[in-house]
């Protein structure tokens, strides 16, 4: 592209501007045919020849944002997709951890309940086997004291029978007598 284009600086005698104006050239005076009128067409068909690759290029270019444009949709629609397609997975997800965590929390509340109720029935065990121990204790202490007055009602037995003995020992002396 950079070839096709040259740089052309015009003429300033054309235009009657510049210093050749006060002496114009003859042949390019109006009415009069330009003395060198083969450069001229050939000027416009490479002017021409530039402006037709211009077309040709902004239609390339016009063709090439067409299809660009396009692909940009297109991907668009892709990324679009893609991003209904993970905010439905997410969703998913969302209930799925929603409802696991529903189902953690009811298990946990379940686990918690006969945590405790396990809790109040050791705590009755513990009072049972604690109750049953101050029976068994006042029981031993009843036992140690019944075994205290038998002995003792032992030896009043024995010193009864030893006094009795001694007392039909008296009386048999004293009917011998």
């Amino acid at each position: 592209m950079a070839g096709l284009i040259q740089n052309r600086e015009l003429d300033p005698r054309l235009f009657g501007t510049g210093p050749a104006a006060e002496t114009p050239d003859p042949a390019l005076r109006p009415g009069s045919p330009p003395a060198s009128s083969a450069y001229l067409p050939l000027e416009l068909k490479a002017l021409e020849a530039q402006v037709q690759s211009a077309r040709a290029q902004g239609a390339a270019v016009e063709q090439n944002l067409v299809k660009f444009g396009a692909h940009v949709q297109e991907l668009v629609r892709s990324v679009d997709g893609r991003l209904e397609r993970f905010g439905a997975s997410l969703k998913r997800l969302e209930a799925s951890q929603a409802q696991q965590f529903q189902d953690l929390s009811g298990k946990h509340a379940v686990l918690a309940g006969k945590v405790n109720e396990r809790k109040v029935n050791d705590d009755k065990i513990l009072d049972l086997i604690e109750r049953h121990n101050i029976i068994v204790r006042n029981f031993e202490n009843r036992l140690v004291t019944l075994g205290r007055t038998l002995s003792e009602q032992e030896l009043q037995l024995h010193a009864s029978n030893a006094a009795l003995d001694e007392a039909r020992q008296d009386l048999a002396r004293m009917k011998c007598r």
